[in-house]
């Protein structure tokens, strides 16, 4: 695992600083899953990428039992202080493209605005590692960028906050677009699409999908 942490001087602000623009994201997500899973039935989500774990806590708060996945040491510490001892949330330091968790464990899985960030090779095996590791009737939840075309105000923020990351995000980002952005990595993948939410302009997509029976 690269010592190398992009996100160190963000964390601590993360809460403040990001996720107000991503709580409508956040809602909407748990709401699907207490629309396709039973949160007291012991049902199981996997969050990656979790950040400093504002969603998983919204999910435990929901009934859900949580496995929170962060590689960031910087958004680890700051998601071991926000769980503190929520035994419905369990952290998880690793990797998108290794995820250390057995095969067909959970029953629904998380990754919002993370694929954009890593190379194209990694998203493909990430893919792959959520496949193995859902159910076979999973509920599988994506969240990243839509490519629509226009330069709306929306975009020119989303390209302010990308530049703000540092050159290696951004130019994995464009390179995402350009290659056709969410929804063209889900197919690829071969899972199935069910839904689209879009948001920000139609610049992030929330998608739905399963894995093909």
């Amino acid at each position: 695992m690269s010592l190398w942490d992009p996100y160190a001087l963000i964390a601590p602000t993360y809460d403040w600083l990001v996720d107000p623009f991503l709580k409508s994201i956040k809602d909407l997500t748990e709401k699907i899953l207490r629309q396709r899973l039973s949160p007291d039935g012991g049902a199981w989500v996997l969050d990656l990428a979790c950040g400093t774990g504002s969603q998983a806590c919204l999910l435990a708060r929901n009934g859900f039992n949580v496995l929170a996945l962060e590689k960031s040491p910087g958004m680890f510490r700051q998601l071991r202080k926000k769980t503190g001892n929520c035994s419905e949330i369990q952290p998880i330091r690793g990797d998108l493209v290794d995820i250390p968790i057995a095969s067909s464990r959970v029953d629904a899985v998380i990754l919002q605005l993370a694929l954009h960030e890593i190379i194209e090779e990694h998203r493909q095996r990430c893919l792959l590692e959520i496949k193995r590791v859902a159910k076979k009737n999973a509920v599988l939840i994506f969240v990243d960028f839509f490519p629509t075309g226009q330069y709306t105000a929306s975009y020119g923020l989303i390209t302010l906050a990308e530049l703000a990351a540092g050159s290696r995000h951004y130019l994995n980002g464009r390179d995402f677009l350009k290659r056709g952005g969410l929804v063209r990595l889900i197919r690829l993948a071969g899972l199935d699409i069910k839904e689209t939410f879009l948001f920000f302009q139609g610049n992030i997509c929330l998608l739905v999908a399963s894995k093909k029976i």
